[in-house]
């Protein structure tokens, strides 16, 4: 009996294989625009658009927080998409510097509540679930969006792609969150609209990784 060749191997381990099309980190990345676009005028419509936003003249921590989501929005959506093609040496780490920068609203808001009495008001339960609650809501369409669409790619870091995926999704959320609430105070903001992002974030990490492996 002899033995196989190589080639014999690798004929045999290709047999019955189709090609398929690569995914595109481009087409990844217009969804993630036109899933967001779509989420934030739905929203905005179904809810109502601040005064001031409309006006084009937000409140500052309202511009600021919006500012911060987005840019989470935009890098990790980047290195998201990117995942969907792995190589060799190909670094996506910038998404966790926009996770630093977005940090700093709830870090703020929990300094502002130790010290001020008149700022933990603006910390209860009943003032923030209903914005909890909306962002949740308002995540969903970029979550499954994204998650079927790097069905079809190829992630080797499923548990990361996981964690993207609700960051992106969670980002999107606190953006129709901050554009729709009339509360400015920024222990509200820091706390329950970046918490928006924490929830979706830890949600993706526990139920997406069984729905990414290839």
């Amino acid at each position: 009996m002899t033995m196989p060749t190589l080639d014999d191997l690798i004929v045999d381990l290709s047999q019955g294989l189709q090609p398929v099309r690569p995914i595109s980190p481009m087409g990844g990345q217009i969804l993630v625009g036109v899933l967001a676009l779509s989420t934030l005028i739905a929203t905005g419509a179904w809810w109502g658009m601040r005064d001031d936003v409309l006006a084009a003249t937000p409140a500052p921590i309202t511009a600021l927080s919006i500012g911060l989501f987005f840019l989470l929005a935009v890098a990790g959506g980047w290195s998201l998409t990117r995942m969907a093609q792995p190589r060799v040496g190909m670094s996506n780490n910038g998404w966790r510097w926009a996770v630093a920068a977005v940090a700093v609203l709830p870090s703020i808001a929990l300094f502002l509540a130790i010290q001020s009495p008149v700022d933990r008001v603006f910390m209860t339960w009943e003032g923030g679930i209903g914005c909890l609650l909306r962002g949740l809501g308002a995540s969903l369409l970029v979550a499954v969006g994204l998650t079927f669409w790097l069905r079809r790619g190829a992630p080797m870091r499923i548990n990361v792609s996981a964690w993207l995926i609700g960051l992106v999704a969670g980002a999107v959320g606190a953006i129709a969150v901050a554009l729709t609430c009339p509360d400015d105070a920024l222990t509200h903001i820091g706390i329950w609209h970046a918490a928006v992002v924490g929830a979706t974030a830890v949600v993706g990490r526990l139920s997406l990784p069984r729905l990414l492996r290839w």
